[in-house]
């Protein structure tokens, strides 16, 4: 089966930036059939706009299509985790590191502010060149974010063999494997090491 990516990521990107802040805001003014008429109005509006850019949206846009999925990696993985090492907040769920916007009243400060700030840098690293100028193909983010969801759940297990490890550990530690992940990922390759001949 063939998958369009870069209309899937855009897709899941929208939502994740878009829904969540609106149906936030209409919770707050509206009854429960209208959020959900809102809510589903927002969602063919996204699915339409990740179509377009698609089509030719990343183009006049002067995007690169293939830093769609690197910008989800960046703004979903990256960012909240490094939110939640900096801030654990044992009393706050988990997710809301991901998407605050959710439920501001309930996310930390500083999630928040993680969240808001990854945006213009996610998309100008991803979509715009900021990692080809740092010397790093977008095209390597799918190794990237398998190299870290394997050495995670390697580490979660652990944590659950020793048992009893405070949050902020394994916030950290998370954290700390994504660069083992990005050095796996986006670091120099045995070929580019070898002196020419």
């Amino acid at each position: 089966m063939n998958v369009d990516w870069p209309f899937l990521w855009a897709f899941l990107a929208l939502v994740g930036l878009i829904l969540a802040p609106i149906r936030y805001a209409t919770v707050q003014v509206a009854p429960e059939p209208a959020v959900w008429i809102v809510g589903a109005a927002v969602f063919v509006a996204c699915f339409l706009v990740a179509d377009w850019l698609d089509r030719e949206g990343f183009r006049r846009l002067g995007a690169d299509p293939r830093g769609a999925g690197t910008f989800v990696a960046l703004q979903f993985l990256v960012a909240p985790s490094i939110a939640l090492a900096a801030v654990p907040a044992p009393d706050t769920t988990l997710w809301l590191a991901v998407l605050p916007t959710y439920d501001p009243g309930a996310t930390r400060p500083a999630w928040f502010a993680a969240f808001t700030v990854a945006i213009p840098v996610a998309a100008w690293l991803s979509l715009w060149g900021g990692l080809a100028r740092l010397g790093v193909d977008v095209a390597a983010t799918t190794t990237f974010v398998l190299a870290w969801l394997s050495l995670s759940l390697l580490a979660l297990f652990v944590a659950v063999l020793i048992g009893d490890v405070p949050r902020a550990t394994v916030t950290r530690t998370l954290v700390v494997l994504e660069a083992v992940a990005a050095v796996v990922a986006y670091g120099p390759t045995r070929e580019s090491l070898a002196p020419n001949a």
